[in-house]
């Protein structure tokens, strides 16, 4: 039996840590400096932890690598190709960013993985903790951000907008994240966290979640139901635990999509009247908003019509990584009776078509297979 040191311990519980504290990082797109500075540190802090855990792992001699860590190079093999086939490297510098970012998370978690310290449930323990206070932190943040508490310190003129986009300035981004830390709780719920930490951090996590007012929490409530359901009924006594809890957060997050946003208006309503002060975004809810989306509908007709007159190497290899823009402006929607005009997005408001039509079928099956 291999003994691990305390001080693999705490490598791997700092590493996972600052992994999850990334996208609160993303914040500081608040600055009145172009995107590159955020993006660039974010990248920066991303390959420190890489280097540093390679560096600290291999010191130990405890450097074995697995399978797992070819999965981010094929990836950017698949991306370089599909740029060069495609025939163009415009406005991708960014994407690139991003998959590079990308990369060095994935080495990170691939090396902290390879001698898991105490086993795989002492692993994903560790991983549920960082998971919880890395997205508590970015919770915190989001809603600072959006009640302007962060640029009334800083002196700026900031606005969030109608609805919460959170340290990732996404509405859709955010809601993933604030995810994580709902099924993060309900994990650790198995391993003792009490029950009253576990409803202070869902009602924490549920707030954002219905500021955002993101569609996406359709789907994840009802998995989490599913899968709550499914771990409560039929689960061992800990699985019995972490689905009750999963349960119990998906009802609030409900219940929250409900009251968070009177609350949440009357707030800021009466700090605008104090301030003598007129808002100009009109605030939005979950409920008041339409199930269906047209632009995603819209985009995926794009596809699939301009998918017949798509040369056989652009289907295999892609548009290139970073070119949606493109084909989201050549590639016309038919008109229907509820589409009669047409938008150009920079991205397909869905990720397995994005990746098809910028890494070509190639990447897409790829990436359908490893993931699986």
């Amino acid at each position: 039996m291999r003994i691990v040191s305390n001080h693999m311990k705490s490598l791997t519980r700092y590493s996972l840590l600052l992994l999850f504290l990334l996208p609160s990082l993303t914040f500081f797109h608040i600055w009145p400096l172009n995107s590159v500075f955020s993006d660039g540190f974010t990248l920066f802090l991303g390959c420190l932890v890489f280097v540093s855990v390679i560096f600290l792992r291999g010191k130990d001699g405890k450097l074995d690598f697995s399978n797992f860590i070819l999965y981010p190079l094929i990836l950017c093999a698949i991306g370089g190709l599909s740029l060069l086939w495609g025939g163009g490297i415009g406005n991708s510098t960014i994407y690139w960013s991003g998959l590079i970012l990308a990369v060095s998370v994935g080495w990170s978690i691939a090396v902290s993985s390879m001698s898991v310290p105490g086993g795989r449930e002492d692993y994903c323990l560790e991983l549920s903790k960082a998971a919880l206070y890395g997205v508590l932190a970015f919770a915190i943040i989001s809603l600072l951000l959006y009640y302007g508490i962060v640029q009334r310190f800083l002196g700026l003129e900031f606005a969030d907008g109608s609805r919460l986009r959170g340290a990732w300035r996404q509405p859709n981004l955010t809601t993933t994240t604030l995810w994580f830390g709902v099924v993060a709780t309900a994990f650790l719920a198995g391993s003792g966290l009490s029950k009253k930490k576990q409803l202070m951090l869902f009602v924490v996590f549920s707030v954002p979640l219905a500021l955002a007012a993101s569609r996406l929490n359709y789907p994840y409530i009802c998995l989490a139901l599913l899968l709550g359901g499914f771990m409560f009924r039929l689960g061992t006594e800990n699985q019995r635990k972490q689905g009750h809890s999963l349960l119990i957060g998906a009802a609030l997050v409900m219940i929250s999509m409900v009251i968070t946003p009177i609350i949440s208006n009357s707030l800021i309503d009466y700090k605008n009247a104090a301030a003598s002060q007129t808002d100009s975004y009109d605030r939005v809810s979950l409920l008041e908003r339409e199930v269906v989306d047209s632009p995603r509908i819209s985009e995926s007709l794009k596809i699939y019509n301009h998918l017949k007159s798509r040369k056989i190497s652009h289907i295999m290899f892609g548009e290139g990584v970073g070119r949606y823009g493109f084909f989201s402006f050549e590639a016309p929607v038919i008109h229907t009776e509820y589409f009669k005009e047409q938008s150009t997005w920079l991205h397909s408001h869905n990720l397995y078509s994005m990746i098809f039509v910028e890494l070509g079928l190639i990447g897409l099956v790829f990436v359908l297979v490893a993931t699986s």
